[in-house]
């Protein structure tokens, strides 16, 4: 009677939680690694899955690099990314960080020494050996760069952005002083007088 008891609750609580009981889905493999070369219109990028060989590298636009990685993600228990950080900031750190991969940025070098020409696609698989020999304990495998956040990146690059425009600012002073000595205005100065002002707009026009 008490068995029966049993069972007829246990069956009741499956009935609250909908009747049926879902397995949990195992994931396929354990580790997989991604070197990726980023540009503005495609990544390029190779893959390693837990003990296997490094597959041959692929190319993908960013969203579709983005799906992509999210399918990886629902097959191994941990993905690990690196690409170099450059002109494209951290958005890919931050995109990759909330699908839920593990994501390394590591400062921009030269991958391929003592090769003639750029190869994306060597590129993506040299930054995939260093990111398996990084993981392995090799500390000078990858030099790694903190990412910013977003807030911190708009303060560095509005500290860029006034240091550009005073720079370009300098050098059109320094043309336009160029032009006054070649017209025969040895101090300009910071004042302009009428006299040289129109004398100026006579020579310009």
């Amino acid at each position: 009677m008490e068995h029966t008891s049993t069972q007829r609750s246990r069956k009741a609580a499956q009935g609250r939680e909908g009747g049926v009981s879902t397995p949990i889905q195992q994931k396929r493999y354990e580790v997989i690694l991604l070197g990726v070369d980023t540009h503005g219109s495609q990544y390029t990028f190779a893959r390693k899955v837990d003990n296997q060989g490094c597959q041959p590298p692929q190319e993908l636009s960013p969203q579709k690099f983005l799906e992509f990685l999210q399918k990886q993600i629902a097959m191994a228990n941990r993905v690990v990314m690196v690409y170099e950080a450059g002109p494209y900031g951290f958005a890919l750190y931050r995109e990759a960080t909330e699908l839920g991969a593990q994501c390394l940025v590591c400062a921009p070098e030269r991958l391929g020494r003592g090769r003639r020409r750029v190869n994306d696609k060597i590129d993506g698989t040299e930054l995939l050996s260093r990111l398996d020999r990084h993981l392995a304990g090799n500390n000078t495998a990858l030099r790694l760069v903190r990412p910013p956040t977003i807030e911190q990146e708009m303060r560095r690059r509005h500290s860029r952005e006034r240091d550009i425009y005073r720079k370009e600012r300098q050098r059109w002073i320094g043309r336009g002083r160029s032009l006054l000595h070649s017209l025969g205005v040895m101090k300009p100065g910071k004042g302009w007088d009428l006299k040289l002002r129109a004398n100026l707009l006579d020579w310009v026009l």
